[in-house]
């Protein structure tokens, strides 16, 4: 990626999602503490810390824009996060004692917590509304609007998301069926069979960087390689059935996989859905293929990186689809560029399948591996700049 990708928008958000794991449901900025109280606004949402509570407890608010002033009346130093589905939205690391710093944000409608200290017990709940016909500023009035006609496609999205997520977790059910017989053959199709629903989710799970690190982790990754006893997931197992072309010790690497699977469908269900977050995790996982993961490849026991990537781009394409109806009023032109893109990537994928099948991938040529990087780039790029137009 260019310095330009990862300065401002949605590239300063993928950058943030790579780097550290945070993923954004609102565009927020914070106002930078420079040793003097900042201009607090005049319909500002208060929240006190005084260092054994975190006041309000609980507080509602429209969806839109919205300040938050935070201010530390404890004795020492704190800092405060944001969060939605236990992922930081945005932090402050640290409110000197009896000073302030205000947070601009632009929410959506869904549940946040808030935490006075990293790592505290102290929280409140901030709930944010959708705002009804006639009710909005005018200042939000044009994207309100533009917010309702994605109710229904969000929603739809939602259900797409939790039909993937349980056909991972029925696949990888049977693959950990057909381990424990020890029958070869039969897990080999169903690790390839068990793989296809997670690309297809993937742009999503990835606000979940600690889960997909116990999914998918590579095996270089780990000091001891393919022998690190912390080396597991989809990669330690196709190790195991397609290197080694065994089942033998593969049983507690599926069982902690089912686990994390498990866990990663529950993160999935309380985390708030929005047209702009749903549009940068595509293009976030776009960049992810295209700054490394399709030249060096991922499945290298396996050779069948083609099959991922074909799943990623279908789930990117879900994405879309979803928000089809809401993304067609807002945004057409923009729409048009991210449907040219994706058939371009559709037919290059199409050139790499023989009778039926995708060809292995140590027969894909460096050039074209780099042909496909560049096409998911520019993918993530008309990405881009539909998610920015949900600003416009």
């Amino acid at each position: 990626m260019s310095d330009k990708r990862l300065v401002g928008g949605r590239p300063m958000l993928a950058a943030l999602l790579l780097l550290a794991g945070v993923g954004l449901v609102a565009l927020l900025a914070t106002v930078p503490w420079s040793g003097s109280e900042p201009a607090v606004p005049a319909d500002a949402i208060p929240v006190v810390m005084t260092g054994d509570a975190c006041r309000p407890a609980d507080h509602t608010v429209a969806a839109g824009s919205q300040s938050l002033v935070i201010a530390n009346r404890g004795a020492s130093a704190s800092g405060w996060q944001l969060l939605a589905g236990g992922i930081a939205v945005t932090e402050i690391e640290a409110v000197p004692a009896g000073a302030s710093r205000v947070v601009s944000a632009r929410l959506w409608p869904g549940e946040y917590t808030y935490r006075c200290g990293r790592g505290s017990a102290l929280v409140g709940t901030l709930r944010v509304m959708a705002v009804e016909a006639g009710e909005a500023d005018p200042r939000e009035a044009t994207r309100s609007a533009v917010w309702r006609l994605f109710a229904a496609p969000v929603a739809a999205y939602r259900q797409i998301l939790e039909r993937d997520g349980q056909s991972l977790a029925a696949e990888v059910d049977k693959l950990r069926a057909a381990i424990a017989a020890g029958d070869l053959g039969e897990a080999r199709t169903l690790f390839l069979a068990a793989g296809l629903p997670f690309d297809r989710l993937e742009a999503v799970a990835l606000r979940f960087p600690e889960l997909v690190e116990r999914i998918e982790p590579l095996a270089e990754a780990f000091p001891g390689r393919e022998g690190d006893p912390a080396f597991k997931g989809f990669h330690r197992l196709e190790y195991g059935l397609f290197s080694k072309a065994s089942t033998s010790g593969l049983e507690p690497v599926v069982e902690d996989l089912a686990a994390a699977v498990a866990e990663l469908r529950t993160r999935m269900a309380s985390l708030p859905l929005d047209p702009k977050m749903l549009t940068a995790s595509a293009a976030i996982l776009c960049d992810r293929l295209a700054s490394g993961e399709i030249v060096l490849g991922q499945n290298h026991y396996a050779k069948t990186d083609i099959a991922d990537i074909s799943g990623n781009l279908d789930g990117i394409a879900a994405i879309v689809d979803a928000l089809r109806p809401g993304l067609q009023a807002a945004a057409p032109d923009r729409l048009a560029a991210v449907d040219a893109e994706t058939a371009k990537m559709q037919a290059a994928m199409a050139k790499l399948a023989a009778n039926g099948r995708f060809i292995s991938y140590d027969t894909v040529e460096f050039e074209d591996r780099g042909e496909l990087s560049a096409g998911f780039n520019a993918l993530a790029g008309v990405l881009d700049k539909l998610e920015s137009a949900l600003d416009d």
